[in-house]
């Protein structure tokens, strides 16, 4: 029987996740995912040889948006302001490069993913209330029921993070085992 997350899970999100790639160390953009109108006007507003702004916007791109980029383990509340100060670096965030963000958010996240940023957010909320909290008669009850709550919680995170992950394995795996088309190499 499937689990909740494989059954929220949709084949079209699943086929358009990986809009990514990591190639010796460079992020780069797969060619299905310049289907995309906005990752296409990105990479063709470049007419550098070398596409040098492109491939800059493509690695901001994804450390602010990609699960499997270093940035994601620091949460939510922390990844954009880090990866703005380390890529933002040669070109400002216009129209498109918003439009995209939002592309990207909305095209790669499936429900389980979403789920799960709901989870981090509520997890952040509470780390802050306790970081900013001071005791007094009026909180104390507060503070110790989200202190003995914690460690629940995240074993529930951890559990729901793997389940995530699996779930993303799965739908590579699918994309793996159909047929390649006039976008695939010969290494997916």
């Amino acid at each position: 029987m499937k689990s909740l997350l494989e059954k929220l899970d949709n084949n079209l999100t699943q086929h358009l996740r990986m809009i990514f790639d990591v190639i010796k160390g460079i992020p780069v953009i797969k060619p299905e995912a310049l289907t995309i109108p906005e990752l296409r006007e990105i990479w063709m507003k470049d007419e550098s040889i070398d596409k040098s702004l492109a491939t800059k916007k493509i690695t901001y791109l994804y450390h602010l948006l990609d699960p499997r980029s270093d940035y994601s383990r620091v949460g939510s509340d922390l990844r954009e302001p880090l990866v703005n100060k380390d890529h933002l670096v040669g070109f400002t965030l216009d129209d498109n490069m918003l439009q995209t963000i939002d592309k990207i958010k909305t095209l790669r996240r499936s429900v389980p993913e979403r789920l799960l940023d709901g989870v981090e957010a509520q997890l952040i909320s509470m780390g802050k209330f306790l970081e900013t909290s001071e005791i007094n008669e009026k909180n104390i009850a507060k503070i110790a029921l989200v202190m003995s709550k914690c460690a629940e919680l995240v074993s529930t995170h951890q559990q729901l993070v793997e389940k995530v992950a699996q779930s993303i394995q799965m739908g590579n795996r699918i994309k793996r085992d159909v047929k390649p088309n006039m976008f695939d190499d010969d290494n997916n």
